[in-house]
């Protein structure tokens, strides 16, 4: 894909005749810059330039407690979650046990899943049942 410019217009082609053409018009060819894709947005031609945007924050999301739960199941690490909780301050143990679900930057299961080895953002990652 070629990319070239004319008065603050863009114009993609892949037609190297039209391409040749549209040099001989006037027309520059552009080149976007490059970006990193794990912490940019793809470039986009904004205000006669190309513009590399960081990516957006992430907002935190909500996962339910049985998801959480079947994750640190399914990692093996059941025991030691259990572990934790029975050692939790009253306030944390009460919201563990009488909440059904939790913002993904809950930092109380964020401590946990480290403190037993595991990635929170594998632990917290989005629920697909909420």
């Amino acid at each position: 894909m070629t990319y070239l410019t004319y008065n603050c217009l863009l114009r993609s082609e892949n037609n190297q005749d039209v391409i040749d053409n549209l040099i001989r018009k006037g027309w520059q060819i552009t080149t976007p810059p490059p970006y990193n894709e794990q912490t940019e947005q793809s470039p986009v031609w904004e205000n006669c330039q190309w513009v590399v945007n960081p990516l957006p924050p992430t907002q935190p999301h909500r996962v339910s407690k049985d998801t959480i739960t079947n994750r640190v199941l399914e990692a093996n690490k059941l025991s030691e979650m259990i572990n934790i909780i029975s050692n939790l301050d009253t306030q944390q143990q009460f919201l563990w046990d009488n909440f059904s679900w939790f913002w993904s930057n809950n930092q109380t299961i964020i401590s946990m899943c480290q403190q037993i080895d595991l990635d929170p953002n594998t632990i917290l990652a989005p629920d697909p049942y909420i």
